[in-house]
This record gives structure tokens, sequence and C-alpha cells, in this order.
């Protein structure tokens, strides 16, 4: 089964409906059929997005048919033929290997993995490669979430986690976005809103960013 998350308009993703624990947050965010039904005709849905009276993603979790996930994609795409649909995996969006014998049956979406360094022991890129790199061959795939904890003048060494994943990603293709840009949810890649000082991670991945690691 897979969870669906479709991008919002400021390419970030949030729990449509939050409130309570962080799993009761995932469960109140399912929206099925009828709540986009009812969104779309408002003008409060634009590019797959509740706009009103904030940005937020929408969930829906697929059963065995392929519904809703599929309906979720139809139901946006009569409103707004733009949106690329990202469908995440559950497993907090790590795991991919459903698509080997379940795939979403519709055009034009792409699929997210979220490879934190826990999600698996090391070797990490054999695992890696059977957990969703393999997906990257056929699909578009989007890393839309990873870091981890690094001090500012603390240093990665070549085979960290950091560099072995930014190097997996970018030889399988994958587009990917670090975690996360703030100083209170961790792993922290600021230490602080005053200043923007970057952590050792920031710094990090800064440089990923430029292409530049290997300084």
């Amino acid at each position: 089964g897979f969870l669906a998350v479709v991008r919002t308009e400021s390419a970030g993703l949030s729990v449509a409906r939050p409130g309570g624990t962080r799993e009761a947050r995932v469960l109140n965010a399912v929206l099925m059929a009828d709540d986009l039904k009812e969104l779309a005709p408002t003008g409060t849905l634009r590019g797959g997005v509740v706009t009103s009276p904030a940005p937020s993603a929408f969930f829906a979790i697929k059963d065995a048919k392929g519904a809703p996930v599929g309906v979720t994609v139809d139901l946006i795409r009569a409103f707004d033929q733009d949106p690329v649909p990202l469908v995440a995996p559950f497993d907090w969006a790590y795991d991919l290997t459903p698509l080997h014998y379940d795939p979403v049956d519709r055009d034009n979406i792409a699929y997210v993995t979220h490879p934190y360094a826990n999600k698996r022991s090391q070797p990490w890129e054999p695992k890696w490669e059977e957990d969703f790199g393999f997906a990257a061959d056929l699909y578009p795939v989007m890393a839309t979430e990873f870091g981890f904890g690094l001090e500012k003048g603390e240093q990665t060494a070549d085979d960290d986690y950091g560099r072995r994943i930014v190097k997996y990603l970018e030889g399988k293709g994958i587009s990917w976005v670090c975690w996360v840009f703030d100083p209170e949810w961790y792993p922290r890649m600021l230490n602080s809103w005053d200043n923007f000082e970057l952590t050792g991670s920031g710094e990090f991945f800064k440089k990923a960013m430029h292409g530049i690691l290997s300084d």
C-alpha cells in the first residue's frame, strides 16, 4: 500500500488536519474522494492543494484495488492538470518495494522515499537499492526528506552516511530535499533564526547543493 501526497504550491508538504499525536495527525489527514469533491468547486483546491486557510498536502491510503490514490489523482486532475502527485510509501515514506507488484495505475506521477540512516543497517547501498533505488530505473523518484545531526565545526568522513546517501541518490538520478531548515526540528540545519547560522549538517548540505563535497 501507499500513502499519496500531493505537492503544495509552496513546494512543501504538511499534514492536512494537524492535531494530537504524530500518529493521530497522519490518521486525521486521510482525505477521501468526498472531501476533494467538496473542496474543488469552492476554489479552495488549486494545484491539488487546499489554499484556505493554509496550503496543505493531501494524504490518502490506497487499498488493494488501487483506490483512493488513483481516485485522488483523477479528482485533482479534473480541476488542474499541472500538479505532479508525489506518492509516498508506508514505513514513514521509505519502502518502495510494493512497486514490484502493485504500482499506482496512473501516468505522470512520481514516487517518494525518506532514506534516513536508521532505516537499514550497513552496508547501506545494496539495501537502498533493494528498498527504493530500483524504482528510479522505472519511475521518477524523489527523496523528499532525509538528514542527520552534525554540530557546527564537525566534519563528515568519506564513509559517513551523509556523503554516501548523497552520492547514491545522485548516482541514481533521484532528486533530493534535505531536512530540516529549522533551529528546533531535528535534525536541524540552523542554529538560530536570528542570523541563520548553519549547523554542521547545514554546512554539509550547502556544500552538497553546490556540488563541492569533495572540498
